[in-house]
């Protein structure tokens, strides 16, 4: 059997994350518990339920976010490295993202002695 990634086997499920840092616990009445919407809760629970939920969008794109940059820097590094390099520079000319014109860059990755 496969290694289990749900979010309960990251940590003291529900109330810490997958880095250890403690999380708002949201506790609901049986009557709130009963209620068949979201829609049915008074404004006070509402926003505890979208503020705990946008916690974790939150803290899901930061973590892709550092997944995405360091996954970047390390197709750098090995580009250089199979070539036997100490350094490689990457210049990108006319960067555009999200239609948006970003300019010229340079891109520079350095082998670091130990």
């Amino acid at each position: 059997m496969g290694k289990d990634l749900s979010r309960k086997s990251r940590g003291r499920y529900p109330y810490e994350d997958s880095e250890g840092r403690d999380m708002a616990e949201l506790i609901l009445t049986d009557e709130e518990k009963k209620m068949r919407t979201w829609v049915e809760l008074d404004d006070e629970s509402l926003g505890r339920v979208v503020k705990a939920d946008m916690f974790k969008v939150k803290e899901a794109s930061e973590e892709r976010e550092r997944l995405l940059l360091f996954s970047a820097a390390m197709i750098l590094c090995a580009a250089a490295a199979d070539t036997n390099a100490d350094k490689l520079i990457q210049t990108i000319k006319g960067l555009t993202t999200k239609g948006q014109p970003l300019g010229n860059w340079e891109v520079t990755v350095r082998r670091l002695k130990a």
